[in-house]
Formats: C-alpha cells, structure tokens, sequence
C-alpha cells in the first residue's frame, strides 16, 4: 500500500486556513503559527528564528489558562512564566523578551504595574493586555513605560502581531485603540510644563546616559537591550519633555540638576 505524502501541502477552509504548520503536516507535536489569513488558502511548512520568551502577570486563571493556550499552539513563542502578582513577578528567575501583564493586580494597579515590572525586568518589553479602555489609562500605562497596550477582547491574530512588535522595541497599540490613543501622543507637549517626573525609572536612566553623551548603541550595549528599544523609549522621553535635541534635553538635565557632568 502507498504510505500518504506527510510532508504534501493541503487545501484547508475556515478558521484552520490561518494555520501555517512549523513542522511537516501531521508530524507528532507539531505547533501550529497562527499569522493571518494565507493568500493561498494552504498549509505551508515554514522554518522559524529562535522562539520570543514571555512571562505573563495575570491574577485570572482563566485568562492564563487562555493566553497559554494560545502561545502553546504557536512555535514563534515560548511561555517561560505565570504568575498572578507583582510580587511574584520579581521573584521570578527569568529574562523573558516580553512581560505581558494585565494593568489591575492584587497588589498594584494601573501604571504602578509597569513601573514595577520594568524596574525587575530592564531588559523586556511590557505588553499591557486588559480590560480597560479609558484612554487615560492607556496613556499613563504608556508613559510608564509599556511599549503596547491590547484588550482582552483582541483576536489571536492582533495579539501575536502586538507580542512580536514589542519584542523589536516598537509601540504596538490594538488597532481599535490606536486611533484614538495616537491622536494623544501626537500632540505637542509645551516645554514648559513638561516635567522629568512623568517619565518612568527606566527612561529617567536612558535620558541621563544620553546627557551625558552615550549614543543610543552604547546605551543599548550597557543596559542588555536592543538598539530599536532604546530608539522607542528615546522617542518617549523627547516627547513627554517636548525636547527635540540632546542639546535641548541637556540644558533641561542641567537646569533641573539631574546631572553634574553633562557635556554641552
């Protein structure tokens, strides 16, 4: 008898016509990359770069037991921790790509969050996966330091998009928040009521090595970081300052003491 072809590509409809298999068709274990429609219509086999690691901080289980699912069924992610609590969080032995956290926690609530987790994990990227839509919120999550803000009621799609564009260190806001949202960010901000205080713990560091002259690669290599992440939280701190130029964001540092040593 002939043995099927487990390596064919095959036609497929519906929901499944979003699967593209890591490993050949019907090979035991295989996990399933879920990146949008397929043009074709068809299971293709495709080859993937190193897993992005993420820990999630979320006191649902139900939630947890769904965002594991969802990452388990995709081979572009490795789920490296859960917890329910901040605390718990920063115990954790863990250097994850991406921290995905909901904003609402026993012990810490909005920006808080994001404050405390970017001070445990330097390194990571922090996606904001919640309930809460006020504009607000999402914009003091933002200037916290989350580089991504998604609601629970996202599509997988949309939610594997937002992991992967924090993980490069770009701003990813679900598109039926951006709109609105990018209309904030995208007013001036009047120099003269900008105050260093509305930056989170980590960007308070990035600005002061940029005073005192290190380039955004160096900076990168000092703190563990991509060059594009600190290129994002750059962009950040220039803006809630409505600085334009280091020369700019130096006199600020000067005038407010923040640093003694800054070259002109």
């Amino acid at each position: 008898m002939r043995r099927p072809n487990r390596y064919a590509t095959v036609p497929i409809r519906g929901i499944a016509a979003h699967l593209r298999l890591s490993r050949p068709l019907g090979f035991p274990g295989s996990r399933a990359m879920f990146d949008g429609p397929n043009p074709m219509g068809d299971v293709a086999v495709t080859t993937l770069a190193a897993p992005i690691s993420v820990v999630h901080v979320d006191d649902a289980n139900v939630v947890s037991a769904g965002l594991r699912a969802l990452l388990d069924r995709h081979a572009g992610f490795d789920l490296i921790g859960e917890v329910a609590t901040v605390a718990q969080a920063e115990e954790l032995d863990a250097d994850p790509d991406v921290v995905v956290s909901d904003v609402e926690l026993e012990d810490a609530h909005g920006a808080e969050v994001v404050s405390l987790l970017g001070a445990s994990f330097k390194r990571s990227a922090i996606l904001a996966l919640t309930l809460i839509e006020d504009v607000a919120v999402v914009q003091r999550v933002l200037d916290a330091g989350a580089t991504g803000y998604i609601l629970k009621s996202a599509t997988p799609y949309e939610l594997y998009r937002g992991l992967r564009a924090v993980a490069r260190g770009e701003l990813y806001l679900q598109p039926a928040l951006g709109v609105t949202v990018a209309r904030g960010l995208g007013r001036p901000v009047d120099p003269s009521s900008a105050t260093h205080e509305s930056l989170s713990a980590t960007e308070t560091e990035i600005m002061r090595l940029l005073v005192l002259g290190h380039t955004n690669g160096e900076i990168a290599r000092m703190r563990g970081v991509s060059l594009r992440t600190v290129e994002s939280q750059r962009a950040h701190i220039f803006h809630k300052l409505g600085r334009h130029t280091r020369a700019e964001l130096v006199r600020y540092a000067r005038a407010h003491g923040l640093v003694d040593d800054a070259p002109s």
